[in-house]
């Protein structure tokens, strides 16, 4: 029962996600802050794969090493130094990335759905800039 709880969970995730950004939108700071729950930077370090076992392994799926949380609520723990779970738009290995993303499933590890990412060379700089959403969108 639990496998079908969290399979209804991922997708209404989904359906709200699909629903509040069109594929084709380009996306202002302040709405993918306004609209990302998890934002982090991490590397993709393994495509196909997952780190749940409910969640099936797909060509859109990789395994993200999380180097530092931007935004997530406190209840999720602290992922950073972790594998997780991302559901990526356009797979490609990727590094030293800012992730914008939803979480569909949690447990010991996350499934986050990708909404947007972007390349960063400072984590103090995407940091400021986040916040600066934040308040902007207050």
């Amino acid at each position: 029962m639990r496998n079908a709880s969290s399979h209804v969970a991922r997708i209404a995730a989904l359906i709200a996600i699909i629903l509040t950004f069109p594929l084709h939108a380009q996306q202002s700071l302040d709405d993918l802050v306004r609209t990302a729950h998890f934002i982090f930077i991490g590397d993709v370090v393994k495509l196909g794969s997952t780190t749940m076992r409910s969640v099936a392994p797909s060509a859109k799926t990789a395994v993200a090493r999380v180097q530092d949380v931007l935004t997530l609520e406190p209840m999720f723990g602290d992922f950073r130094g972790r594998d997780i779970t991302v559901e990526l738009r356009d797979p490609q290995r990727l590094e030293k990335t800012l992730f914008f993303t939803n979480i569909a499933v949690y447990g010991t590890s996350l499934d986050a759905i990708e909404v947007a990412h972007q390349s960063t060379d400072s984590a103090d700089r995407a940091r400021s800039e986040i916040r600066a959403a934040e308040r902007r969108n207050l």
